[in-house]
């Protein structure tokens, strides 16, 4: 059976290969909210040639960008992109989406991606995989122009859910799941 979590040293091997993946075939990708549709895509396929089985996965995630030492009683403590169902039906590409909310209608509906996260991981297991996490101090300053007020996140987070820092969400939601591998088709 495959190890789902290899070696630091072949974890930052695959990482690497996905990011040269990355800017090869998606060389003006910058930091920016959409970049993790692509970071995901790359390491699934950078794992694959590994024997390492990863999928997509689409929904809420939330950083901790404060520490409680650093809160002020009014700053946000922490930053992430949260996706939201709603009573709307949505026909997308021929694919009926239920529940999705109207901000993500309209958003889905002009040919953007809505407000979300998308990561990878390994099917059936605790498993997340995400390059996006060193972006998230930029995204912070970027999208509510505040610094990022904790520790560092980590230049890429390959473990188990259990290994995620204090305050931090991963929750994938099936709408979500569906419009990434959406979004993924429409932009390949």
């Amino acid at each position: 059976m495959t190890d789902l979590i290899p070696s630091r040293e072949k974890r930052d091997a695959i990482v690497q290969e996905a990011r040269e993946l990355l800017r090869e075939q998606v060389p003006n990708m910058a930091v920016s909210p959409g970049a993790c549709l692509y970071n995901a895509w790359a390491i699934i396929v950078a794992a694959a040639k590994h024997d390492i089985p990863l999928r997509l996965y689409g929904g809420t995630t939330i950083w901790e960008c404060m520490t409680p030492e650093n809160d002020d009683g009014v700053s946000a403590q922490q930053f992430g992109y949260v996706w939201e169902e709603g009573p709307h039906n949505l026909n997308l590409n021929g694919i009926l989406l239920a529940r999705v909310s109207g901000p993500n209608v309209q958003e889905l509906s002009a040919g953007r991606m809505p407000e979300m996260h998308i990561w990878a991981g390994a099917e059936n297991s605790d498993i997340i995989v995400d390059l996006s996490t060193k972006d998230w101090p930029a995204q912070t300053r970027l999208i509510i122009g505040r610094p990022w007020l904790a520790p560092q996140p980590p230049d890429y987070f390959w473990d188990r859910r259990a290994k995620l820092p204090r305050g931090t969400v991963f929750q994938a939601h099936p709408v979500a799941t569906r419009v990434a591998l959406m979004l993924l088709e429409n932009s390949t």
